[in-house]
């Protein structure tokens, strides 16, 4: 079980096994709306009300939507750069040829 989270957790801020710029600041960006939402929460169980929390959430969650937007385009353009047809996702390409066992492309 620990390995299919370890494996999710991995998608989500790599990209062809390295690390993606794109991703980590929207994941860091999703983290940062939990919780501040997480605070908000709390506040309103002991009657405060936070008055900026739809300006907090709007930049945050939406700044993560637009940035997956952002990340995709990015992977879209880059992909022609990289060798991959037009329209789909890059081929994940290993830096030792001997590691793919010989099966070079």
């Amino acid at each position: 079980m620990w390995l299919k989270i370890k494996g999710f957790l991995f998608g989500l801020l790599y990209e062809q096994n390295e690390p993606s710029l794109t991703r980590v600041i929207i994941a860091l960006g999703f983290l940062v709306f939990v919780v501040g939402t997480i605070a908000d929460i709390i506040l309103a169980i002991y009657g405060i009300r936070w008055q900026d929390y739809s300006t907090f959430a709007t930049i945050t969650g939406g700044g993560a939507m637009a940035g997956k937007v952002g990340d995709k385009l990015v992977t879209t353009f880059t992909a022609q750069k990289y060798g991959s047809p037009e329209g789909q996702m890059p081929r994940a390409v290993t830096k030792n040829p001997n590691e793919s066992g010989g099966n070079q492309q």
